[in-house]
């Protein structure tokens, strides 16, 4: 049963991300806001003991598992040239895996470590991405001053 509602969850939570994105003009992947919008309110409910845990932390398990996957994937989108993918996400998702079983298993050493290597990680390989944007933004108010000194 508390697989029926996790799909119905899920499938209820997309059909709001995708109202919300024809309302707002802001994009939201639909399986990622239904399966993240479950995984927390499964999570929150296992916490508060609303919820039984035994019927719940193997779906909540996998689901977050899926959302750390997901990220992953995406992140490796914006990765700099150069970076290596395969690296990132051998990196990232034992990182997000750990923080994800401090969380299920209320283990906060886990969820610190795991979280600390993520930002750790974030600094290593978006620090190029960072100093470009830096350099953009030099340019571009180099090039406004030349626009307010020309005429």
């Amino acid at each position: 049963m508390a697989i029926l509602i996790a799909l119905i969850s899920i499938s209820a939570l997309a059909g709001t991300a995708l109202i919300l994105n024809k309302i707002s003009g802001f994009r939201i992947c639909l399986v990622c806001a239904g399966v993240a919008g479950t995984w927390l309110w499964m999570l929150l409910g296992i916490r508060s003991g609303a919820l039984q845990a035994e019927d719940y932390r193997i779906i909540t398990a996998v689901f977050i598992g899926g959302s750390v996957v997901g990220i992953a994937y995406q992140l490796e989108k914006k990765l700099p040239p150069g970076a290596s993918a395969l690296l990132w996400k051998l990196m990232f998702i034992p990182a997000g895996f750990l923080t994800a079983y401090g969380l299920l298993s209320s283990e906060k050493v886990s969820i610190f470590a795991g979280s600390v290597l993520i930002v750790i990680l974030f600094a290593a390989f978006f620090k190029k991405s960072f100093s470009r944007l830096e350099k953009h933004n030099q340019v571009a108010d180099e090039l406004a001053q030349k626009m307010k000194n020309c005429c």
